[in-house]
């Protein structure tokens, strides 16, 4: 508040002191004129005095010849001052409404130019935008475009896994079933013709016993020991038979946790892809948005350049019009000036008729033929002195004139000045706006989004393959070096 009081007292006193000056030089103007007044009125007094004697000697009128002369002399004289001063003056606000016309005119020039140069400038801000973002949707339509070949080739090899899986499987177990369904009937099969080769012989052998004389008893020999090697033979046989079944279901069991491998690979995969899909999806949301918002920030930007267009159209049409009425009432003023200057010119030139013709007619004085005609001089003198008040309420008028012009003309270099801030103030906006497109380019969002995504399926996976390729994810995206990556997977 104490520095902004400061101001208003320093710019205070700096009016004052101007309105200062104007007052002494028109304090000086009016001394001029009163001293003028003066003269011009002790030499009228002075005519008067001659003209109004009643003498009729040769000396009385030759006093009042040069009293009349001197008088003529003065107002002459004065009159020529007045003059003289008059031209100054005329010459002095010419030049100076010359010059405030030029500056006005190259400082509207000045600003047409800028403002111009602006819109050209926001112009080709504008298409500068426009080509960034065709640029960007081309980019993103190419990043679209490769993230559904990436989808559809991981698709097709995680089809082809899951085939390759389901086959192996199957023709694994098909294989380990019908090796081990062969081994079972031809062992089967073998033991059943060892049975009927047993009962065959046995058969036989009971037949030939029949047929002997002296018959043995079977029973004993059916009990030998070889017999009974024969069947521990078969029992050890088909403990190894248990053995091998056993190793095939260690064999199938095995098979079944590479499958479940496969399966938690493919569920790795399978998790990758919606991923990717989700990321693709929120890809083309924010190319909608940022599509959207493109073609509002364009629209916004066009109606402003329309909108500032028209009001340049304005500003200049109405500075046009401010110079036509300067220009008028310059040329009023010097048309004034014209018919002053004639006047003045016609009234001096009837002057000096009649000082010739006072010259002419003073033998006439010396013959006893009278003094000046009583009827005649003093009129003349009063139309002097009308003619001195008129021009002096002229120049008052002009220089009233004079000061409107003036205060006309700062109030254009205000306005000026006013406009001049406003368009800052709206470059000022519309470099907000384009800085605040810029901001709303960049893909943090998105990034961060399938950063999160990527870091919930590295904490939800289990096995060290996943877990890896989710670190793998994360990596590409946080942009980790290559020591950074082998320190993360040395500690995996």
């Amino acid at each position: 508040m104490e520095s902004l009081s400061k101001q208003e007292l320093i710019s205070t006193i700096t009016k004052q002191a101007d309105q200062i000056k104007r007052y002494e030089g028109r304090l000086r103007d009016v001394v001029a004129a009163y001293k003028g007044l003066a003269k011009e009125k002790e030499a009228l007094e002075i005519s008067l005095k001659a003209l109004n004697r009643t003498e009729n000697n040769e000396d009385g009128s030759k006093d009042s010849i040069a009293a009349l002369t001197l008088s003529l002399s003065t107002l002459s004289a004065e009159k020529a001052r007045m003059e003289e001063a008059f031209q100054t003056d005329k010459k002095v606000t010419r030049d100076k409404y010359e010059n405030m016309l030029a500056s006005t005119r190259e400082e509207t020039k000045t600003l047409v130019q800028q403002h111009l140069a602006e819109v050209g400038n926001l112009k080709a801000k504008i298409a500068y935008e426009i080509q960034e973002r065709e640029r960007e949707r081309a980019d993103h339509a190419a990043m679209l475009k490769e993230l559904h070949m990436k989808l559809n080739s991981e698709r097709k090899t995680k089809e082809k896994l899951e085939d390759k899986v389901v086959h192996n499987t199957e023709a694994q177990d098909e294989s380990q079933i019908s090796e081990t369904d062969n081994e079972k009937l031809a062992d089967s099969e073998y033991l059943q013709t060892l049975i009927d080769k047993i009962h065959i012989l046995k058969k036989e052998l009971i037949a030939e016993n029949d047929k002997l004389g002296n018959p043995i008893e079977l029973s004993a020999v059916f009990k030998l020991d070889g017999y009974e090697n024969i069947h521990s033979k078969c029992r050890l046989e088909l403990e190894n038979l248990k053995i091998e079944f056993e190793t095939y279901k260690l064999q199938n069991a095995k098979v079944k946790e590479s499958g479940q491998e496969v399966e938690s690979e493919m569920e790795d995969l399978k998790s990758e892809m919606a991923v990717l899909k989700e990321k693709t999806e929120t890809y083309i949301l924010l190319l909608e948005d940022e599509k959207q918002d493109k073609l509002d920030s364009l629209r916004l930007h066009e109606e402003k350049l329309k909108s500032e267009k028209e009001y340049h159209k304005e500003v200049v049409s109405d500075l046009k019009t401010r110079i036509q009425s300067l220009e008028k009432q310059v040329q009023t003023q010097r048309d004034r000036y014209a018919t002053l200057l004639e006047e003045t010119d016609n009234y001096i030139r009837s002057r000096n008729d009649r000082s010739r013709k006072v010259s002419t007619e003073e033998g006439n004085w010396k013959d006893g033929h009278g003094v000046l005609n009583d009827g005649t001089a003093p009129p003349h003198m009063l139309h002097y002195a009308h003619e001195l008040a008129r021009k002096d309420l002229d120049i008052t008028q002009l220089r009233r004139e004079k000061h409107t012009l003036e205060g006309q003309f700062r109030d254009c270099q205000r306005e000026a000045t006013i406009e001049k801030e406003r368009f800052k103030e709206v470059i000022r906006t519309l470099k907000e706006e384009i800085d605040r497109l810029r901001r709303i380019q960049s893909r943090e969002g998105a990034n961060l989004e399938y950063l999160k995504n990527v870091v919930m399926a590295y904490l939800m996976s289990s096995d060290y393959a996943g877990r890896k390729h989710m670190l793998n994810a994360i990596a590409a995206v946080l942009h980790f070096t290559d020591n950074e990556r082998k320190i993360v997977f040395n500690t995996l």
